[in-house]
């Protein structure tokens, strides 16, 4: 699996961070997945 760097406002990262139990990379893993299959011919 490849790494990617991924910028964010700062008042994102704030809320992300109350959210400790959530796996953020998994998020977003799959949130691409869906925006790709949607974007698929």
């Amino acid at each position: 699996m490849v790494n990617i760097t991924v910028s964010i406002p700062e008042e994102l990262y704030r809320k992300m961070k109350k959210y400790s139990e959530v796996r953020w990379s998994e998020v977003v893993r799959k949130a691409l997945a869906d925006i790709l299959g949607a974007l698929k011919p």
